[in-house]
C-alpha cells in the first residue's frame, strides 16, 4: 500500500467521523497509527488516556504513540485554539517529547517554534508525507524537524512576497526593465493599459503546484528494489535525500565498529535507489554524534561518489547496486 493509497484511507475516515464524538475519533487514529503507521497497541506502542504524574495529581494525555510524539484528537468540526496549542505544548514539555499533534478540522503539527497545518484533502503532497514521515519505520525527529522548518518558511516567504508585492513595486520594477528601450511616456501609457485590463479581469486561473519527484517510504523503496530483482535484508538503514541536500541515518554501534552494515538511500530527483554493503571500521567514530546507543550518520553525493560527512570517509567502493525506477 503507497502512501497515497493511506492518506486516502485517513481523508475517508475523517468524512466518515465528521460528526462523531472526540471519543469514536480518538478509536479511529489508534486503528490508523496501528495499521497504516505500523505502530503495535499489543506491544503499548501506542498509549491511550496515558496517565503523566504532575505531583499528587495525573494528566492525562490522549495519545502517546511509540514514545515519538502526542497526540491531542479534538472533534472533525473544531478548529485547534491557542488554549489547545498551549496544553499539547505542555504535555510536549512535561515528557520531553519534541514533536506534537493536534487532530481536528484539520492535522496540525507542532515542532520546536514551528507549526505545519494539512487538510484532509485528496490528493495532498503534504499529507502523504505526513504518512512518510510519522510511519514507524521512518519516523526520524530531525527529518519532521527539516520538514516542518521547510514549509513553515516556505509560507512565511510566500506571505512576505505578497505583503510585498504592490502595484507601485510593479510600476517601479517595469520601468526600470524597459527604460533602455522606450521612453518614460511609452512606458507610462503601456502600465496604464495594463492596468486597465488587470481590473477588466472577471476571474483569476487557479494556479494548482505538483510536485516533480515522489517521495518513498522505506516500505516502498523496498519493494521497488525487490520488483527489480535485490533482496534487501530487513536490517538496512534507510533514508531519502534530506532539504540540505544530504542523508541521516541512525545505526547500532556495533554495526558501525564490528558487524557492518546495510544502507540504502533514495534520491527520487534521480529516481535511484542506492544500496550500499559497508563492512566494519569502514567509518571512523570518533567525530561522528553518539546516542542511546547509535551513530547518526550523514552522507552526501559529491564527484568521486558518497561519504560520510562527519567523519569524510568514503563509502563508494562499498556501492552494490545502483536501482534505476
Amino acid at each position: 500500500m503507497t502512501t497515497a493509497d493511506k492518506w486516502e484511507i485517513i481523508v475517508n475516515k475523517y468524512k466518515e467521523n465528521l460528526d462523531a464524538q472526540e471519543n469514536a475519533i480518538e478509536t479511529t487514529w489508534e486503528k490508523i497509527f496501528a495499521e497504516l503507521f505500523g505502530y503495535s497497541i499489543l506491544m503499548g506502542e501506542i498509549k491511550r488516556q496515558h496517565n503523566v504524574p504532575i505531583g499528587h495529581t495525573n494528566v492525562r494525555i490522549d495519545m502517546l504513540v511509540g514514545n515519538n510524539f502526542i497526540v491531542e484528537v479534538k472533534r472533525h468540526r473544531e478548529t485547534a485554539t491557542e488554549k489547545d496549542k498551549q496544553q499539547l505544548f505542555g504535555y510536549m514539555k512535561l515528557l520531553g517529547i519534541e514533536t506534537g499533534i493536534l487532530i481536528g478540522d484539520k492535522i496540525y503539527i507542532y515542532h520546536a517554534d514551528n507549526d505545519l497545518e494539512i487538510s484532509f484533502t485528496k490528493p495532498s503532497d503534504d499529507g502523504e508525507d505526513f504518512v512518510s514521515f510519522f510511519s514507524k519505520q521512518d519516523f526520524k525527529v530531525v527529518e519532521i524537524k527539516e520538514w516542518v522548518e521547510s514549509k513553515t518558511n516556505f509560507a512565511k516567504n510566500v506571505e512576505a512576497i505578497r505583503q510585498e508585492n504592490t502595484p507601485e513595486l510593479v510600476n517601479n520594477l517595469l520601468r526600470k526593465y524597459f527604460a533602455d528601450r522606450f521612453t518614460p511616456k511609452e512606458i507610462s501609457q503601456a502600465l496604464q493599459i495594463l492596468h486597465q485590463e488587470a481590473k477588466m479581469q472577471v476571474t483569476t486561473p487557479k494556479l494548482t503546484l505538483q510536485r516533480t519527484h515522489k517521495r518513498l517510504s522505506k516500505s516502498e523503496a523496498f519493494s521497488i528494489a525487490h520488483t527489480k530483482g535485490l533482496q534487501v535484508p530487513k536490517e538496512t538503514s534507510f533514508s531519502n535525500k534530506l532539504q540540505h541536500g544530504k542523508y541521516s541515518v541512525d545505526i547500532l554501534f556495533e554495526r558501525v565498529t564490528t558487524d557492518g552494515f546495510y544502507l540504502m538511500l533514495s534520491n527520487e530527483k534521480a529516481r535511484c535507489l542506492y544500496f550500499f554493503e559497508v563492512e566494519p571500521g569502514a567509518i571512523p567514530t570518533e567525530n561522528l554524534l553518539a546516542y542511546e546507543g547509535r551513530y547518526r550518520l550523514y552522507f552526501e553525493c559529491i564527484e568521486s561518489g558518497f561519504r560520510e560527512v562527519k567523519s569524510g570517509a568514503q563509502i563508494a567502493t562499498y556501492l552494490a547496486k545502483t536501482v534505476k525506477y
